[in-house]
């Protein structure tokens, strides 16, 4: 079984690849494991939010100030000593004590920060309980969750792994899911979170560096290679661009072992942090220019583009929102004269790359709405739009997308099938 290590204050997790006995927890241990920020808080009444921020800003070392045993977790805190056990009788409650106070104190608060922050130090990293709901999880455990959901799943689920490659762990993969019977493909580079690729619609959305298939593939590498094979890292021969699906997402180079200093000062910090497309397009053409070939992987080069795009989108709604009152467009985009914040909710829109328009009923979002597809048609050629709308609506919708702009529209109705073959109309 492969046992996951997780490193403090991220999600950027290792995979050890080896068989181990699975450490079972005690209820006790187990309980700590699960407990979240939000119990945390509830654990110490109405003031809990501010005890925990306080108690973050105290300093508490886990070799000297905690003890933790099978039924009893202290913590030293200053001149106090903070005691939390399971309710006799009780066994999911979890009982306080502080020598010092009689009410909820900064020195209770201390101890739960640094025990919701040290689990992985103190071998209690585990997810949060599956009954929690997520509104009250912090993103650190939301993140936690949604690993432990995918090593599930990597671990259940039939998937079958072929390499392209059988000489060595760090290789391109196809792995196939018997029960879709879906094929994606896993570039493998390493064990941590972010260092390998996978092609499905999961890595690219979920922000974790990783995903099932990726998870499966490195599972199973112990079955085909040795210890010491997999204890030898991926060596990198050509320098490229991928993106990093992981927070913050952007681009970063992907750095050869061997470089030359000339190479290496224009890539500077790049290959850790990641840039916008304007911002690595630069560092392209200077590579190029100073005679040195970067390969850009197709999810890369389609993110550059879209970024350089939004930056020329940015640039059109500035300069319209100067004077909407009397920019052209005004009379030239629509078929009636929009009114200057009209086009000025235009432009807004369509700089900012995804908006949300809000104002009282009669001023006109609809037809700020038909405008933005109109105006994104002419810059980007934009050539099908998606109106989500109650059904009452859709006969309104499409009269005025026809007064206003003369686009074909298709309403979509009927059941599934038929819903279908409309959404494969060649309308607007």
């Amino acid at each position: 079984m492969a046992t996951v290590a997780t490193k403090r204050k991220n999600n950027n997790r290792a995979v050890t690849i080896g068989k181990s006995e699975e450490k079972k927890l005690n209820p006790f241990h187990q309980r700590l494991a699960r407990l979240t920020h939000y119990q945390a808080c509830q654990l110490l009444g109405e003031q809990g939010s501010q005890l925990l921020a306080r108690g973050e800003q105290v300093e508490i070392e886990t070799e000297r100030d905690v003890f933790l045993g099978g039924d009893l977790y202290r913590v030293r805190v200053g001149a106090a000593v903070v005691t939390l056990t399971l309710q006799s009788g009780r066994s999911q409650q979890l009982q306080l004590n502080c020598d010092q106070c009689e009410v909820s104190c900064d020195h209770l608060g201390a101890a739960l920060a640094h025990l919701l922050d040290a689990k992985s130090t103190m071998g209690l990293a585990a997810p949060p309980d599956e009954i929690v709901p997520l509104e009250n999880l912090t993103e650190q455990e939301l993140v936690h969750r949604a690993l432990a959901e995918r090593e599930k799943r990597a671990r259940e689920e039939p998937m079958t792994v072929r390499s392209l490659n059988k000489d060595t762990p760090w290789a391109d993969y196809l792995v196939t899911s018997e029960s879709s019977g879906k094929t994606y493909r896993v570039a493998l580079r390493g064990c941590h979170a972010g260092q390998s690729y996978c092609s499905c619609p999961d890595f690219r959305t979920n922000h974790l560096g990783t995903c099932k298939h990726i998870l499966h593939t490195l599972y199973k590498l112990p079955n085909r290679f040795t210890a010491k094979q997999l204890s030898k890292p991926y060596r990198r021969k050509n320098l490229s661009v991928r993106v990093q699906y992981m927070q913050p997402v952007g681009l970063v180079f992907n750095v050869p072992d061997t470089l030359e200093d000339s190479a290496a000062e224009i890539i500077c910090t790049s290959s850790i942090e990641s840039l916008s497309g304007r911002e690595m397009m630069q560092r392209i053409q200077a590579l190029e220019h100073a005679g040195y070939d970067v390969h850009i992987y197709p999810d890369a080069e389609e993110r550059i583009q879209r970024d350089l795009l939004q930056v020329k989108l940015e640039k059109l709604a500035a300069q319209i929102r100067k004077d909407p009152a009397k920019h052209p467009l005004r009379k030239e985009l629509l078929n009636v004269e929009l009114l200057p914040y009209q086009l000025d909710g235009i432009a807004f829109a369509v700089g900012a790359g995804r908006a949300v328009l809000a104002d009282d009923m009669g001023l006109g979002k609809t037809i700020q709405g038909i405008g933005v597809a109109e105006l994104l048609a002419r810059e980007v050629d934009l050539r099908r739009v998606l109106i989500v709308c109650p059904a009452s609506l859709k006969s309104q919708w499409r009269s005025e997308i026809d007064k206003f702009s003369g686009r074909s529209s298709q309403l979509v109705i009927g059941k599934g099938d038929e819903r279908a073959e409309q959404y494969r109309s060649d309308k607007f």
